[in-house]
């Protein structure tokens, strides 16, 4: 299958969506007539339907699956400061000797 948006979106994660993304693209016949484009080999019907049974059967477990995954991908990550943070009435950082809130830390220089 060719790259989708959403698994551009999951970055270096992808091959683990289009894995979670698999038994929708079988439930919509997309990974069969891939197959059938590519003039791939297909499993028999009777594999097919017990595959097909089997994903329907699964499938709140399968949701489950992908919304775990973008949930662990929207999880924010903590950056630490190398060097405490500038507190707004401490003098400036730029060695200007004014109070941080007055020169660098002012909103028309933090916007």
């Amino acid at each position: 299958m060719s790259a989708t948006p959403w698994a551009e979106a999951a970055g270096q994660h992808e091959e683990r969506l289009i894995e979670l993304m698999e038994p929708f693209y079988l439930l919509t016949g997309l990974l069969k007539s891939e197959a059938e484009r590519l003039e791939e080999s297909w499993m028999s019907p009777a594999e097919e339907a017990r595959i097909l049974a089997d994903r329907q059967m699964n499938l709140p477990f399968i949701i489950q699956d992908i919304y775990n995954f973008w949930r662990a991908m929207r999880t924010p990550v903590t950056e630490r400061r190398s060097e405490p943070k500038v507190g707004r009435n401490d003098l400036c950082p730029c060695g200007s000797g004014k109070k941080f809130k007055q020169c660098c830390g002012s909103p028309e220089k933090l916007n």
